[in-house]
């Protein structure tokens, strides 16, 4: 995600417009934010490959097709994780 993108996204979370956010706090959450999405990811395709008998779904090999309930079936545990 871009800096400008997460910088904003914090400070829509202040209540103080005048607080500040050093660079270094807008690239930790940039990278926290990156582990989260990827960890969310593989879980998802695990979930999915090991629910399918690791078949597929008929698309190119090697690559697994997710849907929102794959998601969403990693989320609580995911959450309690992070």
């Amino acid at each position: 995600l871009p800096p400008h993108l997460i910088s904003r996204i914090l400070h829509s979370f202040l209540t103080d417009e005048t607080t500040r956010i050093s660079n270094a706090a807008v690239s930790s959450v940039s990278e926290y934010t990156r582990t989260f999405v990827r960890e969310a990811i593989y879980r998802a395709v695990a979930e999915r490959e090991k629910r399918q008998g690791k078949q597929g779904s008929g698309g190119i090999a090697g690559y697994v097709e997710l849907e929102v309930e794959d998601l969403e079936r990693v989320g609580p545990q995911l959450m309690l994780d992070f």
